[in-house]
């Protein structure tokens, strides 16, 4: 009986040394090549670095957008196929641009211009829904009758056009092929400073000319 009994605990003993201390259907295994994880298994870098094995296609070598590790590096939806792909998101203007990017396993367009102050350039640059608002297109001399035409030195802007303004300096400058008083739209400008009081453009007897 004795010895029955001896026999029995021996056996229970080498039974519980064969038992595994870890499950590897639930934990990784560290590894350095696909060698250290035995038939069936690979070798898949981690991104902190190291290795750990996973069985035979649980990996995919592309990240999916879907909330899992697919390429087992240890990171989730660090990236996709797709991402940073040009989108239009909900938003008005300039601020419509977006790019693709994962947000909780989806793909989501995520806005990559923010509003700015407002520019004469035909977009919507602060994201109201209006272009060039602000800019009045027929008397801003930097934006005269569209964005970006500036009127020259003795003219200003005037019903979207750029006029003669400076109308004493003998200069057609505006090119309308009139010159200082001459030209209509000096009408009632100064054509003389000096001396006090300012001389005007007017009319005198049907004709124009520089009158105090």
């Amino acid at each position: 009986m004795r010895i029955a009994a001896v026999l029995l605990v021996l056996g229970l003993v080498v039974a519980l040394a064969c038992v595994p201390t870890s499950n590897p259907d639930t934990g990784r295994y560290a590894c350095a090549a696909d060698g250290d994880c035995g038939n069936g298994f690979d070798c898949r870098a981690q991104f902190d670095g190291g290795g750990r094995c996973y069985r035979l296609g649980e990996c995919i070598d592309v990240e999916l957008c879907d909330g899992v590790d697919d390429t087992c590096d240890g990171r989730i939806d660090e990236t996709f196929p797709d991402a940073g792909a040009s989108c239009a998101t909900t938003k008005l203007g300039l601020c419509k641009t977006g790019a693709l990017v994962c947000v909780t396993g989806a793909v989501s367009c995520a806005q990559t211009v923010q509003p700015a102050a407002e520019k004469c350039n035909s977009l919507d640059d602060n994201c109201d829904g209006e272009t060039d608002n602000g800019f009045d297109l027929t008397t801003d001399s930097a934006n005269c009758g569209q964005c970006g035409v500036s009127c020259d030195a003795g003219t200003t802007c005037g019903a979207s056009s750029c006029r003669e303004s400076a109308c004493g300096d003998a200069f057609d400058n505006d090119l309308d092929g009139h010159t200082d008083c001459e030209d209509e739209n000096c009408f009632a400008r100064v054509c003389q400073a000096s001396p006090e009081p300012a001389w005007h453009c007017g009319v005198d007897a049907g004709v124009p000319g520089c009158f105090p």
